[in-house]
């Protein structure tokens, strides 16, 4: 029997466009995460393109000739053979034939890092880390998986603050712009957030027991309940875009008295982001840098980028505790002041 096919289609601010094709089951994560940025204008209307067509065929390696970069991957049983090809017309194709568990990767570990490889040729940046706004400035808040950023965007929102980005952010121009996908939420997350109070019993429920999953596995499976965001806080703010006043990278507490701030110039900043992005790529490409359609390699042009746009910006390493309270969480402003304060020399 053939399955069903499904086209989803997606707009990233009039920048970005995507095309999903796929069978239904297959393409439904994608549509999950990207559901609020849904679009009905071709991907190559906008700056830059992705066509992404998945499904459970095999593919010969060089069939369709001309790849940029093939490569076969698998995680926890999800197995898959992905080719990016550069289109005639601009942008790229991302061809991806898997098993049904590949289902549970493709949003995170193909679709997403081919559109942050789309987003680089037209020098948009597209990084790991959140992005707190006051509604007039915003600051990037990164780190690798885990280290609190959820958590600090949360705590932002409980402070009367308008969401922004929580796991990627998307800048052009040195404006951060929302990027609004499902909040990643652990039974901790339910348990602190104030904002998280009005979030249905089912949903807090599904993040207690997805959490008990997680420890199960060792946090091998990242079981996290994936809220949308106006389904956990129905009364969420979406800000406008944003330019950025500044960047905080979160490392991990030596202990509860760890407090220490350190100053990190641009170039240091970028350096570290950089790391923390190509491992937010999941394997995209084997590992290897990928080539870029008009010359150059994906990593080595986005670190470039992510020093040009924190060149002149306030950058600290913090540890990831708790916001700070008070006047801190007042505006961008004061927060990055807080840190400023704090900072060892």
């Amino acid at each position: 029997m053939l399955e069903r096919c499904r086209t989803f289609r997606f707009s990233l601010h009039n920048l970005i466009g995507g095309e999903v094709s796929g069978p239904r089951w297959f393409t439904a994560p994608v549509e999950h995460e990207l559901a609020f940025h849904k679009s009905d204008s071709a991907p190559f209307d906008f700056k830059a393109g992705v066509e992404v067509v998945i499904g459970t065929a095999a593919y010969r390696p060089g069939a369709l000739g001309g790849s940029l970069l093939e490569w076969e991957g698998s995680h926890l049983g999800a197995r898959w053979r992905t080719a990016l090809y550069e289109k005639k017309e601009g942008g790229l194709l991302l061809n991806v034939a898997g098993n049904r568990l590949t289902r549970f990767i493709v949003a995170k570990w193909l679709v997403e890092p081919a559109v942050r490889v789309a987003a680089v040729t037209e020098d948009i940046i597209m990084t790991h880390a959140a992005s707190l706004s006051d509604g007039r400035k915003s600051i990037l808040v990164s780190g690798p998986g885990g280290a609190g950023k959820t958590t600090w965007t949360l705590q932002w929102l409980d402070a009367g603050h308008p969401y922004l980005c929580d796991d990627f952010s998307l800048v052009d121009q040195g404006k951060c712009l929302p990027y609004v996908t499902p909040l990643r939420l652990g039974l901790k997350n339910v348990l602190q957030s104030r904002t998280l109070q009005e979030m249905g019993t089912a949903m807090k429920t599904e993040a207690a027991a997805r959490t008990l999953l997680r420890r199960a596995t060792l946090g091998r499976a990242k079981f996290y309940l994936k809220a949308p965001l106006h389904k956990a806080v129905p009364a969420a703010v979406v800000s406008g875009p944003a330019p950025l006043g500044g960047a905080l990278l979160l490392r991990k507490p030596k202990d509860k008295q760890d407090r220490k701030v350190t100053r990190l110039s641009a170039q240091e900043l970028a350096e570290l982001q950089a790391g923390i992005d190509s491992e937010e790529m999941h394997g995209f490409g084997r590992g290897k840098d990928v080539p870029l359609a008009g010359g150059g390699f994906y990593l080595e042009k986005h670190k470039r980028l992510l020093a040009g746009l924190l060149e002149g910006l306030p950058c600290f390493q913090v540890p990831s505790l708790p916001l700070p309270e008070g006047e801190a969480l007042e505006s961008v402003d004061t927060l990055i002041s807080h840190f400023r304060s704090k900072a060892s020399i």
